[in-house]
Order: structure tokens, then sequence, then C-alpha cells
């Protein structure tokens, strides 16, 4: 499955979205009314609309495709690259989506975009229980690293020794360095207190949900990895039957972060 989705992927974008794709159902988000470019799969019947929605946060971009609407604001957060992402269902029935599919395209330029180049990659979304499970390796790797160092910290120790005849002789020796030992405890504690409340954050907030019921809405925060030479990505966000695809230059702050 994932194959396929990166297949499409790169088929869909190294065609600039071509009309021939009128076997997929996509719509392209461009700000207008009436989205402006979506594939010959829809027919006159179907209500297709987009529209920007101004916050205190940025601005929000979304499409309605019939009954099902996708809210989304593309954010940075210094580690990756986050999809805000709210689905409303206005439909009589329950509809699907897995966002662990949704795919990202990564170009060089916009210009580059335009002209037909290869994207720099095209990849998957990262699952939130995936980074969750990094995060505590990573975290492990650190607390046994800074443990061992304290291990191998040695002090010099000296005592008087008193031998049977009444002489006094110094006696050195190399031993464990207690402060060290403590501090990498205390910093251990930190790191596992720290590591909690990141995981918990992402928990609350990741759009983990697979299904929205009729009538209801879902939202969340999907993650995708940040590359720094990318100045134009292109989104592809499949819900039911319909991927929803958003094309974002990147701005010089993000761009140089």
């Amino acid at each position: 499955m994932k194959t396929a989705i990166l297949a499409f992927l790169f088929l869909l974008f190294a065609a600039n979205i071509g009309a021939s794709q009128s076997f997929h159902r996509f719509v392209v988000w461009n700000g207008e009314p009436g989205c402006g470019q979506h594939s010959r799969a829809f027919t006159e019947k179907d209500v297709i609309a987009c529209a920007t929605i101004v916050t205190d946060r940025g601005p929000v971009s979304t499409i309605r495709v019939n009954g099902i609407k996708l809210a989304a604001a593309f954010l940075d957060d210094g580690h990756y690259s986050l999809v805000a992402a709210q689905i409303t269902n206005n439909t009589d029935g329950t509809i699907g989506f897995d966002s662990d599919l949704w795919g990202a395209a990564y170009f060089r330029t916009k210009s580059g975009f335009v002209s037909g180049e290869k994207p720099i990659i095209a990849e998957l979304s990262m699952p939130s229980r995936d980074i969750i499970r990094g995060m505590s390796y990573e975290n492990r790797l650190g607390t046994e690293l800074g443990e061992f160092i304290a291990d191998t910290t040695l002090v010099t120790d000296v005592k008087i020794i008193t031998k049977p005849d009444g002489t006094k002789v110094k006696k050195i020796t190399q031993i464990n360095d207690k402060d060290a030992q403590a501090e990498a405890e205390r910093l251990g504690s930190v790191r596992n207190e720290t590591l909690t409340k990141e995981q918990r954050r992402i928990r609350d907030t990741a759009l983990t949900a697979k299904t929205v019921e009729a009538g209801g809405s879902v939202k969340g925060l999907v993650y995708f990895r940040r590359h720094k030479e990318a100045e134009f990505v292109t989104y592809s966000l499949k819900v039911e039957d319909t991927t929803f695809v958003f094309l974002l230059p990147k701005t010089n702050k993000q761009k140089n972060n």
C-alpha cells in the first residue's frame, strides 16, 4: 500500500497535476472559490470549493468536496513540518482516511516543480507512534551515555595509612566520582521528565483517528520530515476517495531556520 501511494505521489507531481490523471479524484487548492484545478474523474454534479480562513495563528486553507471538508494549516516547529488538519463530514455515512498514508513531495524550487523536475524526495508522513518510540530510544541512549561517562570519571583519593611500625604513609587511589554520578542521575531525571511531557503533548495533539462519523469532525497534527533544502512542497492528503492537494512555497524564514 505504501509503495502504491508513493508511486501515485510521484506520478501525480511529475505530471504537474496533469489533466491526464482522469482515473483519480484529486483537487488542487489554489484559493479560488471553484478550486481551479481538479481531475476529470469529477462530474458536474460534484460540488467543489476552496477558501482561506484567516486566524490569529495564520491562514487556514480549506477544500470542500460535496459533504467532505478538509481544513489544513502548514507549520514548522524546528524539527518537523506539520499539517494541522481538520476533517468535517457532512454526509450521511462514515468516511475513512489514513493520515499515515498522506504524502509530501519536496522540490528544490517552485520553478523546478513547474518545469517538471523530479522532487528531491517523495515520502509519507511520520506516524506519531514512531516519533514517540524514536524519542524513547534516543532518551535511553542519552541516559546510558551519561551513566557510562559518570562511571568512568575518577577522582584521586588520598588516605594516610599508619604502618605497624608507627610510620605514616600516603595511599593514593582512583575512585568513582560520586558527584559525577549524582549529576548523571539528576540529568537523567530531568531528561525523563522532559521526554514524558513531550510524548504526552504529541499523543494529545496527533491526528490518530481513521474515520469520521456522519455529522462529525476530527482534527490533529500530522508530522512530516523537514527538508531545509526544499523551497517548495506539495502535500497529498487523501480522505475517502479524494486526494486533497496543497502546493506550498516555503518562506525564506522557514528555509533559513
